[in-house]
């Protein structure tokens, strides 16, 4: 079981939206964390997140379209999500 950063859904949705991030390299990838612990401190703690197996995170790349699974990674500050829901960098603040 991993966590994934996700897009905030309306309750009793069934369907979650992935958050993808864009690599220096230009790569596009999800970012997976093992426990939820480690995804609220490499996110923070507004971030939407959903649960999924391993294998059906592998299963989705065909139909999202990224192309890496980035595990455990901390973001900057400025790509952490706030209250509000929006980063920095959404924002035009930061990078």
């Amino acid at each position: 079981m991993v966590f994934v950063p996700a897009e905030p859904i309306p309750v009793g949705t069934q369907q979650a939206k992935l958050q993808l991030r864009r690599m220096q390299d230009g790569r596009l990838a999800v970012l997976a964390f093992t426990s939820l612990d480690l995804l609220v401190a490499g996110c923070g703690p507004h971030q939407g997140w959903m649960a999924a197996p391993v294998e059906q995170l592998e299963n989705l790349q065909p139909l999202v379209g990224f192309d890496v699974i980035a595990l455990n990674v901390d973001l900057p500050d400025d790509w952490r999500v706030d209250l509000a829901g929006h980063t920095e960098v959404e924002n035009g603040a930061g990078r």
